[in-house]
């Protein structure tokens, strides 16, 4: 098995066919297996993925549960199941808009053994699929992604990603507790090799309210990536502390922001200390550029918060 296309579905009635089609519409050349994890769906995603199945056997393979296991240990549990060299990701509410996406990356990964991954570009559309409401980063030149860059944000579409299966033996158990699965697992892909991405739209990345990620609110999503960098930052044994330490300050520079704005002060506040905490005032990262570029951030969000220009700590 070549490649295995992995698919996390629940309450995805609306969208999964479409996924489903454009992984079948794929002109691939070789074996490949689409996996999914129904999650126990409240909706009709299990009775839409039931008859796909029975219509494309050799193809799909459902991986029905009996209980809802949430997102990531049904993640997890779907993957253990991908037999194929190669995994690509597919969200149940994401679709491939290029027949040819899974032959391109293949044909990179099998010439370029020294990476790890491979991604590219997407196009974002609105819940109907009518509405183009851009693309996932402005057009520009392939390049390749560092983990330091990874690490710095989630550069890439999920639905766009394509890795060797079995870069790492197991998952960490911090992983089960998280929120978001996909940023951290391209960080410990990246452990064993850069990521190629091109920039190239061959995906589509549909934005609605019910969106695991992005129906969210704000404040939830950057609590879920300071949690996560704090987990990298122990999981790499602190190869890259100080650039994690100025994305978990930016992340509470940016609640204390959110929380100046809407009148909460005593959080906002909290939130202050918290960016410079940690950074733990050390000397040897206070003069880091990144620290240094931080500091207006944070001493604006001090001066909003406590009407004068030092910090209450």
């Amino acid at each position: 098995m070549k490649v295995s296309v992995l698919i996390k579905a629940y309450n995805h009635e609306r969208f999964i066919a479409d996924a489903v089609e454009s992984v079948l519409e794929q002109r691939v050349g070789c074996d490949y297996e689409i996996v999914i994890g129904e999650d126990c769906s409240t909706d009709g995603t299990r009775a839409v993925l039931l008859s796909l199945r029975d219509k494309y056997p050799d193809h799909v393979r459902l991986l029905l549960r009996d209980r809802n296991l949430g997102n990531i240990r049904n993640f997890t549990d779907a993957l253990r199941a991908c037999r194929g060299e190669y995994v690509a990701l597919l969200d149940g509410d994401d679709y491939w808009i290029s027949p040819l996406k899974l032959r391109h990356q293949i044909a990179f990964l099998d010439a370029h053994r020294e990476f790890s991954s491979c991604a590219h570009n997407a196009v974002v559309v609105d819940e109907s699929a009518r509405s183009f409401l851009g693309t996932y980063h402005r057009q520009g030149r392939s390049h390749v992604i560092t983990l330091r860059r990874m690490l710095m944000s989630d550069p890439v579409p999920t639905s766009s990603v394509m890795f060797r299966r079995g870069l790492f033996a197991e998952f960490p158990d911090w992983y089960y507790t998280v929120m978001m699965g996909d940023w951290p697992l391209h960080v410990l892909n990246l452990a064993h090799g850069n990521m190629w991405y091109e920039s190239a739209v061959l995906a589509a990345h549909r934005v609605h309210p019910s969106g695991l990620w992005s129906g969210a609110d704000p404040v939830r999503r950057r609590t879920a990536r300071i949690e996560i960098y704090w987990r990298l930052n122990e999981e790499l044994g602190l190869a890259h502390d100080a650039l994690i330490r100025a994305r978990i300050a930016r992340q509470y520079v940016a609640l204390a922001e959110h929380y100046a704005e809407n009148g909460d002060i005593i959080r906002a506040r909290e939130c202050v200390r918290h960016a410079v905490r940690a950074y733990r005032w050390a000397p040897r990262l206070l003069l880091r550029r990144s620290f240094l570029k931080l500091l207006p951030d944070v001493f604006r969000q001090s001066r909003r918060i406590s009407g004068s220009a030092g910090l209450l700590l």
